[in-house]
C-alpha cells in the first residue's frame, strides 16, 4: 500500500478534508503522479541501479540523493539507523508498509531537514527518534529552515537530542502543516546558559523562530498545527510545547490535544502564541500577527498557564476545551501579557474551562500581565468548577455560562501508554457533550465576523468542530465538540 491511502485506514475523516497546503502551489498529493517511485528496504542495496521494488536501495539517504522533483521515496518497514536526512525540493517519503512500520533512528543528530530553499515536500507515516538529551548542541530532531510548503503528516517525532527541539522551524519559512502527529520529549538545553537559574531547562516539543524578510515583514508565515497531540513524559520532562516566538505571522493551532506538559525549566506556559521577549529586528513591535487557537483540548497542562498570549496582536481563542489544568505546578489558566507596548486584539469565546485549579504561589485564572490587551473580546464561554479569583474576574460576560456543569461523556487525562496519530479523535470522545448540556447552542459564529483572520480561504474560516463535523449555522455550541443530533 502506498501514497495517500495509507491514511484511509489510520486517519480521521478530517483527512479528506484537508489534502494540500496554500497558499503556495503544491502538486496535490491525492491526485500527483508522481515521475519515479524509489523503494528503500533493510535488505536492499546501495548502488546506481536500486530503486525498483524488486532491487530496493539500502539506505534512505542513498535513495534522497537520486530523487528528483516529483519522485516518491516507499520506505519498507524496518528500523534505519540514519542521520541529516536532507530532503530535495518536490519530493514526497512514505512509510510504504502501513503507519509507523518506517523508523528512523538518528542517534544524537538531527534526522530529517527541509532547509535552503527547498520546498513541495511531504513526509507521511514514520516513527522518527532520536537518542534523547545525547550528543553535541542540536537545533532540532526535525529540521524546517528557510523552507516552504512542507508537509509533515502522520508521525510519531520524539525524543530530541541534546539542546534540540523535536521540530524546530526557523529562518524564512511559508507554508507548513504539521498534520495528525505526535510530538514528545525535546531535549535539555546547555545548562550554564539558563537564564532561569542553575536548573535544567529545556527546548520545545514545535519552536517556532522567523527571522524577519528583506522587507521587514515576519519570516515564517502560514503555520498549521493541527490535529497532533503534544505532551510530555513525566520521566523526561520539558517546559513549552509549542509557541510561536518571533517574527510569525498567521499561526494556526487547530483540533489539537496539548498535555500533559510538566512545566519545568523556566515555568514557561504550555502552548503559546508570541513571547515575553522583544521583537526582533523592531523591540517595539509585536511578535506574533494574526493567529487562531480553536477546537483544541488542553488536558493536564503545567507551567506558568496552559496557554499564553504574549506579545502579540489579533489573537482569536475560541472553541476550546480547558480541563483538568490543575495543580501546584500550574500559575494560571490563561496568561495575557504584552512587553515594551500591551497586547494588541485578543478574542476568548466559546471555551470551556472546567476543573481547571492552578496552585502555584500568586495563582489565578487569567494572568494580566502589563496591561490587558488595547482590544479584548471575552464572551460566550463557559466556567465551571475552576480556581476563585480575584483577578480579571470571570464575570462579567454578558453571554457567558457561569456554574454549570459541561456533562462531558466521561473526562479524563491522556493515557500515555498508548501513543499512536489516531489518539486525538478518541481523546477528543471524552469530551463530547451531552444532549442536555448547557454549552449547547451559546456559542456564536466567529467565523462569519468580518473581521475573523482569513488568509487560507476554505481552511482558516471552516466551520466545524475537533472531529471535523459542520457546527450549526445558527447558534454553535461552547467547547471543541458540537453536538449533532442523528
Amino acid at each position: 500500500m502506498t501514497g495517500s491511502l495509507l491514511l484511509l485506514a489510520w486517519i480521521s475523516a478530517c483527512s479528506a478534508e484537508d489534502p494540500v497546503l496554500t497558499p503556495t502551489t503544491a502538486p496535490d498529493p491525492e491526485s500527483h503522479q508522481a515521475v519515479g517511485e524509489i523503494h528503500v528496504a533493510i535488505g536492499g542495496t546501495d548502488s546506481g541501479s536500486c530503486g525498483d521494488a524488486a532491487a530496493p536501495c539500502r539506505t534512505i539517504r542513498f535513495a534522497m540523493a537520486k530523487a528528483v522533483a516529483g519522485d516518491r521515496i516507499l520506505v519498507h518497514e524496518g528500523t534505519y539507523e540514519e542521520s541529516w536526512i536532507e530532503f530535495h525540493s518536490g519530493v514526497e517519503m512514505i512509510s510504504a508498509d502501513g503507519p509507523l512500520a518506517a523508523r528512523i533512528d538518528s542517534g544524537d543528530r538531527s534526522a530529517v531537514r527541509f532547509t535552503d530553499g527547498v520546498r513541495d515536500c511531504r513526509l507521511e507515516g514514520f516513527e522518527i527518534f532520536g537518542d534523547w538529551n545525547q550528543g553535541p548542541e542540536g537545533d532540532g530532531l526535525v529540521r524546517v529552515h528557510d523552507a516552504s510548503n512542507i508537509v509533515i503528516w502522520g508521525c510519531v517525532l520524539r525524543d530530541a537530542p541534546f539542546d534540540s527541539d523535536v521540530v524546530k522551524v526557523s529562518g524564512e519559512v511559508d507554508g507548513l502543516l504539521l498534520r495528525s502527529c505526535v510530538i514528545y520529549n525535546p531535549a535539555m538545553r546547555v545548562r550554564s546558559a539558563n537564564p532561569c537559574g542553575n536548573g535544567d531547562w529545556f527546548q520545545e516539543n514545535v519552536d517556532i523562530f522567523g527571522r524577519a524578510r528583506g522587507d521587514g515583514s515576519p519570516g515564517v508565515r502560514n503555520v498549521t498545527l493541527r490535529n497532533c497531540w503534544l505532551f510530555h513524559t513525566p520521566e523526561k520532562g520539558g517546559d513549552w510545547l509549542v509557541y510561536s516566538k518571533i517574527s510569525c505571522e498567521n499561526i494556526f493551532y487547530e483540533n489539537n490535544v496539548f498535555g500533559p506538559s510538566a512545566g519545568q525549566g523556566c515555568e514557561n506556559p504550555a502552548v503559546g502564541i508570541g513571547t515575553g521577549e522583544d521583537s526582533l529586528p523592531s523591540p517595539g513591535d509585536w511578535v506574533v500577527r494574526h493567529a487562531i487557537v480553536r477546537n483544541n483540548l488542553f488536558l493536564g497542562c503545567r507551567g506558568a498557564a496552559a496557554l499564553g498570549i504574549l506579545n502579540s496582536d489579533d489573537v482569536w481563542v475560541y472553541n476550546n476545551t480547558f480541563w483538568g489544568n490543575s495543580g501546584p505546578e500550574l500559575q494560571a489558566v490563561i496568561e495575557l501579557r504584552g512587553n515594551t507596548r500591551p497586547l494588541g486584539g485578543v478574542r476568548i469565546l466559546n471555551n470551556i474551562f472546567a476543573s481547571n485549579k492552578p496552585e502555584a504561589a500568586y495563582a489565578t485564572f487569567y494572568w494580566v500581565r502589563n496591561g490587558l490587551p488595547s482590544e479584548f473580546v471575552k464572551d460566550h464561554n463557559l466556567y465551571f468548577d475552576n480556581i476563585t479569583t480575584s483577578g480579571t474576574p470571570l464575570a462579567g460576560e454578558p453571554n457567558g455560562v457561569y456554574g454549570a456543569d459541561p456533562r462531558f461523556a466521561d473526562p479524563a487525562l491522556p493515557d500515555l501508554g498508548r501513543i499512536d496519530p489516531d489518539r486525538v479523535e478518541a481523546m477528543a470522545r471524552h469530551f463530547i457533550l451531552a444532549s442536555d448540556s448547557p454549552a449547547r447552542d451559546q456559542g456564536v459564529d466567529l467565523t462569519a465576523q468580518g473581521n475573523h483572520p482569513n488568509w487560507d480561504p476554505g481552511r482558516t474560516d471552516r466551520a466545524w468542530d475537533i472531529f471535523c463535523r459542520h457546527r450549526d449555522d445558527a447558534a454553535w455550541d461552547i467547547g471543541a465538540h458540537e453536538r449533532r443530533e442523528p
